[in-house]
């Protein structure tokens, strides 16, 4: 397995996306579709994920292509809920997988990280504070890798 790199934000419902990331007339329904067209991950706090219904998970679950992943917040030997059993992991914020970003974070630093990283790994770069400035930095950081 080629090392993948994901990117992606907490959660894909930030309200300051309206009208700038989201169309202001966009349906909330459809919203994760949108973002899952820009990017190949969430992260989801066990707060929001556990709470959602199995009929909820499962529309989540049609709603992003099929190289989509969740991020689940939780202990690393959970199992995720059914609904989601293909298109999501259980894991913990300090996992080593994991790396956060925000719109102060150095670009040549975060490269760095994803260069070290061993060829068989899968990494996800994780918004912390959704700006879409910085996400399409790093969304242009990757092409320029070749990822």
């Amino acid at each position: 397995m080629a090392k993948q790199v994901r990117i992606g934000a907490m959660d894909w419902r930030d309200p300051a996306w309206t009208g700038s990331f989201y169309p202001g007339d966009m349906p909330e329904e459809w919203r994760l579709s949108f973002y899952a067209s820009q990017y190949n991950c969430v992260f989801l706090q066990a707060a929001r994920w556990r709470r959602a219904s199995p009929l909820e998970l499962g529309q989540w679950r049609e709603d992003v292509h099929g190289q989509f992943v969740f991020l689940l917040e939780g202990e690393d030997q959970a199992n995720p809920p059914e609904a989601l059993v293909q298109k999501a992991r259980i894991i913990s914020r300090a996992d080593p997988s994991i790396h956060w970003f925000d719109r102060n974070s150095d670009l040549k630093q975060l490269a760095a990280c994803i260069e070290s990283a061993p060829e068989d790994t899968e990494l996800f770069l994780v918004s912390r504070d959704g700006d879409l400035g910085q996400m399409e930095r790093v969304v242009t950081l990757l092409e320029l890798m070749g990822y």
